[in-house]
């Protein structure tokens, strides 16, 4: 086994966000092995992955899908390879990671056996200022504002350093956009992300569920990642969003299912009020909540919730 990381970046038509991302990892990580995913074939893309294959042949090894597999299909299409290393992180292609960001994951990892899974802190946690909400609406672009508020360093992130802080709720999860895990519990379900889940939507908290079962998972703030935020999938079907809400809708339903006995257990650890009102801000825990009162009457199956919601992907994704 590899003692570097595996960095699994899904790439979808994302060639300027790719670049950036690629090009913080080299700056600020060592011991580590990148494998992109492109899960479309646009030009742009395939040459920013290819620039960096030329001057790293060793460090970066690159898959083309001849189509869109989503997120969950573009992340298992390097398993194989991803498992011979100790750890595996998964890195959105819309992330700027920062100095030392891996070595901090890895550290906490190294020195608490007891964490299964870490995720580093992050801007889209929290709220802008006034000026910069009023900056990223100026007209010389989004993009820009958010990479020359990055180099400042005044993105939004945690006023206090901590280090690992477990998670005390069960719907918590770490975010999709990076986080760290030991290889060895993927390989005995022999993926990284449930194939069963159409692109996208409650991947996390399925990985995160899954990972409970061998440890603790949590967050460390002395860790940090830039995240602009759904790059990807904002570009397919800007006018399908209500099928969007519904494929996270059906995905939800079936991964509420899959643990439906864990999800139950906690659920009965928590006060009823303290529940409902989580509910209202949590849409994770709403979800949940909707599924127990679903069940009660038998409305579906996890067979039919899954197929549906490939049938929806199939449609959102159509170029």
């Amino acid at each position: 086994m590899q003692n570097s990381t595996a960095i699994v970046i899904v790439n979808y038509k994302t060639p300027w966000h790719l670049k950036q991302c690629i090009n913080s990892i080299f700056k600020f990580t060592q011991d580590f092995c990148i494998y992109l995913v492109h899960n479309s074939q646009d030009a742009g893309s395939y040459k920013v992955g290819e620039n960096f294959k030329k001057r790293y042949p060793d460090k970066i090894k690159i898959y083309k899908n001849k189509k869109n597999l989503g997120l969950t299909g573009g992340v298992n299409t390097c398993y194989l390879d991803a498992v011979k290393h100790k750890r595996i992180c998964l890195l959105n292609s819309d992330a700027i990671v920062t100095k030392d960001w891996l070595k901090i994951l890895n550290d906490e990892m190294d020195n608490n056996p007891k964490i299964s899974q870490i995720m580093p802190d992050c801007n889209s946690f929290y709220q802008d200022t006034v000026f910069w909400k009023i900056i990223k609406r100026l007209p010389f672009g989004l993009n820009r504002a958010q990479i020359y508020q990055n180099i400042l360093n005044l993105s939004p992130r945690s006023k206090s350093r901590e280090k690992f802080k477990a998670s005390s709720h069960f719907y918590d999860f770490c975010g999709g956009f990076c986080t760290l895990f030991n290889s060895a519990p993927i390989k005995q379900r022999e993926y990284i992300l449930d194939p069963q889940i159409a692109h996208g939507y409650w991947d996390d908290l399925e990985l995160s569920t899954y990972l409970r079962n061998f440890g603790e998972i949590g967050i460390t703030t002395y860790s940090y990642v830039f995240h602009f935020g759904g790059k990807s999938f904002s570009l397919l079907k800007k006018r399908m969003e209500d099928e969007k809400k519904h494929l996270a809708y059906l995905n939800g339903l079936y991964v509420c299912r899959k643990y439906e006995k864990i999800f139950l257990s906690e659920m009965n650890k928590v006060d009823p009020n303290e529940l409902i009102i989580v509910s209202r801000k949590v849409e994770v825990v709403k979800l949940i909540v909707l599924y127990f009162g679903l069940l009660q009457n038998q409305l579906f199956t996890n067979q039919d919730v899954s197929k549906e919601a490939f049938k929806i992907w199939q449609a959102i994704k159509k170029d």
